[in-house]
């Protein structure tokens, strides 16, 4: 009904790790919650930490598992923390045995809803890469049998990654929308997903971005060398109306918080006045807002 034959449907198969954990003070031993926003290298990662007032540089801290350590080396502008982490093995295999999977923070667990498994409905189907920290969730609609449908029916479905990174959540604070920073984002392309999305652009085929993620890592790479480009990037595009798009014809995403990034996304592509009357409806009619909530394709 919405896609048809020979539209280009592009999904962010990026799969969540778990980047949240809890340390000890080795020194005093008080707890402290850690998130684990982006790797610069193979052992350092930018981190949220809470509390984080009195971790000065050089604090140590210390996992209950006895498999994982870190060390703070530096206080970044923002408030997070550059962590040095210590182990042996698979860091990724190590947080999938002790670590959590990062929920958006207007989502809180209590009483029989702590046993919701989040581990396996905040992943898409089509999750392969363990490299984000939040889903991206306009692909959780999307079942096994719908995509085979789909491409039955003649949509081609190609993958891009993007490290999805805290900033997704990050509320615009900025009286004049040009002045909000943008968290930069690594993304992946690969080869055949930019070779048939160029070639969809030069014969007029739809591309359908299935996320804002999808919308950014692909106007991203456009923005700067004229076509979609294979192999990784990072992304530091923040798209506000007034935004041309070069690449996406139709987005499908979910309904989203006031004042975030995602929302100027949006709002990009349909308008204000646009926008606002969409929200209206989506209220009547008793849609779910944000990551477990509905969906809406606009174009």
């Amino acid at each position: 009904r919405y896609l048809r034959e020979g539209d280009i449907l592009v999904l962010n198969d990026a799969k969540v790790i778990k980047a949240r954990l809890f340390f000890r003070k080795a020194e005093t031993g008080a707890e402290i919650e850690v998130l684990l926003l982006r790797q610069i290298d193979e052992n350092r990662w930018i981190s949220l930490t809470r509390p984080a007032k009195r971790l000065k540089i050089g604090t140590e801290l210390k996992h209950e598992s006895g498999v994982l350590c870190a060390r703070v080396i530096a206080v970044l502008e923002g408030g997070e923390r550059l962590l040095e982490l210590n182990y042996d093995g698979d860091l990724l295999r190590i947080l999938e045995d002790i670590g959590e999977i990062p929920l958006p923070p207007y989502i809180k667990r209590k009483g029989i809803e702590s046993d919701f498994n989040d581990d396996e409905y905040y992943q898409t189907v089509f999750a392969k890469n363990l490299c984000a920290i939040a889903a991206p969730t306009a692909g959780l609609h999307f079942t096994e049998s719908l995509i085979n449908e789909l491409m039955k029916n003649g949509v081609s479905v190609k993958t891009i990654t993007l490290r999805v990174g805290y900033g997704t959540f990050k509320p615009i604070t900025t009286d004049n929308i040009r002045n909000h920073r943008m968290e930069q984002e690594d993304y992946f392309i690969p080869r055949k997903t930019a070779t048939d999305i160029n070639k969809g652009i030069a014969t007029g085929r739809r591309i359908v971005a299935c996320g804002t993620t999808v919308v950014r890592a692909l106007e991203d790479s456009y923005y700067k060398s004229g076509k979609v480009k294979y192999g990784w990037s990072t992304a530091d595009l923040f798209i506000y109306p007034g935004f041309k798009f070069k690449v996406t014809d139709a987005l499908i995403t979910n309904f989203h918080l006031p004042r975030s990034s995602l929302m100027a996304m949006v709002s990009a592509y349909v308008g204000l006045d646009r926008l606002k009357e969409i929200y209206r409806i989506a209220i009547e009619e008793g849609y779910r807002f944000f990551s477990y909530g509905d969906a809406m394709m606009i174009k």
